[in-house]
């Protein structure tokens, strides 16, 4: 066999080697959370109804958000009721449940108005973070868009004690949620924050509040 032709069929031998040895099946264990695979249910509680929300955000989702605190998962968004299928309970926009059996948690009854968009929890505290288009948690027309809550109850956490608002009489809503090092950061339809100090700052749209403080950083204001 000629030289080059020769090379040219080992360049060959090598190239089916080569496709052999990466494509043979391979195994490997895997190390992961029991309940995340286990394909028997633990509990059937889950959320039912559905609100679309205001003429201007008609959104047809039940769910928007989800925050783990402890044991407790938390659910916001436009649902209205929580059922297993036998009993159903009124619990609008915000409930919360067992991490590990799933179970509804009827101690956390919080009296959100309307959707819920986003959750945020505070790693330090017992305390949760809930963003939205209502216009009052349990009662408080303070708490129109955003408010502060005890992950255990639901009930309001007046140490703090941070409002937003929109133009005119127009409802603030607060979208978007996020804790970042030292900072809650909120994003939505808002054009004023006051912190827990009662000093209110102009923004656009944008703000972060010191976690430890509840004051509005005046210096953090982009404009969008």
């Amino acid at each position: 066999m000629p030289c080059r032709a020769r090379r040219v069929f080992l360049a060959f031998v090598v190239l089916l080697t080569t496709a052999a040895v990466t494509t043979a099946p391979a195994t490997a264990e895997f190390t992961t959370d029991d309940r995340l695979i286990d394909p028997r249910p633990q509990n059937s509680w889950g959320v039912d109804g559905l609100d679309p929300g205001s003429g201007n955000f008609q959104y047809y989702s039940p769910v928007f958000a989800l925050e783990e605190v402890g044991d407790t998962m938390i659910v916001g968004g436009k649902f209205l009721e929580v059922t297993n299928g036998s009993e159903t309970h009124s619990q609008p926009y915000l409930a919360a449940f067992d991490v590990d059996t799933g179970d509804w948690l009827p101690a956390f009854d919080p009296t959100v108005t309307w959707s819920v968009f986003d959750l945020a929890s505070d790693p330090a505290a017992d305390r949760v973070f809930v963003g939205g288009e209502f216009p009052s948690v349990n009662g408080d027309t303070n708490a129109s868009g955003f408010a502060a809550i005890r992950a255990s109850t639901g009930a309001l956490d007046p140490a703090f004690d941070v409002q937003v608002a929109a133009s005119g009489s127009n409802q603030p809503r607060v979208h978007a949620l996020d804790v970042a090092g030292d900072w809650l950061y909120l994003g939505g339809y808002f054009n004023q924050v006051t912190g827990a100090d009662g000093v209110a700052v102009s923004v656009s749209r944008l703000a972060r509040v010191s976690l430890t403080t509840g004051v509005v950083d005046d210096t953090w204001t982009p404009w969008v």
